[in-house]
């Protein structure tokens, strides 16, 4: 589920812009066009800054050790005036020529980037993400991670279905800011305990967020190692919202 790399965020100059502009959304986009982009760039360590500011003007490009920026002015009346699909493709084609002029410069794959500019659009700018399924123990169910995102804030819930692929259940596990997705990248890993209970694992395995197949209640299993049970647990109350 690790695929927001690089980090990338949006800034707009005035910082009060953004909410001008009305796209509480955006990071949906983003995230949409990084699960396209499936980590192909490579860029592990490093973050992609797209500045808009209010007065239109030609693209510029920066490099400040390993942040890459792009500076773009727009028509900020036009803007406001697209309805919110308009307003996410107009976004998504800022990600993209932002992609594809830093990689003309820095050498990166502009195949794959173009590649994911049209999976997104095919989309239809919107944001969902369903993890790679894995097999239960006895080889009954599959389980699999679905990411929602609205407007900042991150769902992620489990989903089961039967081998030849009937829906079961969905169980949702937690909300939380995307922040604790995309910058801190806690939730990597995910699977099964038992034949029966999946969900995702975080602190090295010190933490796990589960349900069964049989409920659809969630438990939360601390197991301490390098961090006691209450710093665990601290981490849990600031995780959940």
């Amino acid at each position: 589920m690790n695929f927001i790399h690089p980090y990338v965020e949006i800034y707009t100059e005035p910082k009060e812009l953004k909410k001008e502009l009305g796209i509480g959304f955006y990071r949906e986009v983003i995230w949409l066009f990084l699960k396209h982009l499936d980590n192909g760039l490579k860029l592990y360590q490093h973050r992609v800054n797209v500045r808009i500011h209010a007065e239109e003007s030609a693209a510029e490009t920066a490099q400040f050790a390993s942040i890459f920026e792009y500076r773009l002015g727009v028509d900020v009346d036009a803007f406001k005036k697209k309805t919110e699909a308009q307003k996410r493709r107009a976004l998504l084609e800022l990600l993209r020529d932002a992609f594809v002029t830093l990689g003309e410069k820095y050498a990166w794959d502009l195949e794959r980037i173009h590649h994911a500019y049209e999976l997104s659009v095919k989309e239809e700018f919107q944001f969902a993400y369903q993890s790679p399924a894995k097999r239960s123990r006895n080889r009954k169910y599959l389980g699999c991670i679905l990411i929602e995102l609205n407007e900042g804030i991150a769902t992620f819930s489990a989903e089961f279905r039967s081998l030849n692929g009937a829906w079961v259940k969905k169980t949702e596990l937690l909300q939380t800011d995307e922040g604790n997705g995309s910058w801190h990248r806690y939730f990597r890993k995910f699977g099964w305990i038992n034949n029966a209970q999946f969900g995702l694992t975080l602190l090295h395995g010190q933490l796990r967020i589960i349900t069964s197949i049989h409920h659809n209640e969630v438990e939360y299993l601390i197991e301490p190692g390098d961090m006691n049970r209450a710093d665990i647990q601290e981490f849990l109350d600031e995780l959940r919202i």
